[in-house]
């Protein structure tokens, strides 16, 4: 609901070798972690999966192309198999990391 959003702002991002994940990511809803999922216009989606399959916890912030759950406590995307096209291991506070920080960004062959 747009009440439980009050506070969060929407975000850019900036830096990344893939045009589409650069820009503004709008906040969606909270998720089961009480984190807030956001949106590109494109349909890019950020949000943290505190355990992405069913072996390893990587409590990671992620850049993916789909909706996460805003019920399930681990998995968010439903493949259980860490499918992402960026991520950071980063569990402080409820946002993602704000400034300056490295992201583990799949770039293809750049």
């Amino acid at each position: 609901a747009a009440a439980d959003l009050a506070g969060y702002l929407s975000i850019t991002v900036s830096g990344t070798c893939w045009d589409d994940w650069n820009g503004e990511f709008v906040p969606q809803a909270l998720t089961a972690s009480g984190r807030p999922w956001y949106k590109k216009a494109n349909g890019a989606t950020l949000y943290w999966d505190p355990k992405c399959n069913s072996i390893d916890t990587w409590n990671m912030w992620m850049f993916d192309g789909q909706t996460p759950s805003i019920t399930a406590t681990s998995n968010l995307d439903g493949d259980a198999s860490c499918g992402h096209l960026g991520y950071i291991q980063y569990e402080e506070g409820n946002l993602p990391p704000m400034g300056t920080h490295t992201w583990t960004i799949d770039c293809g062959d750049e």
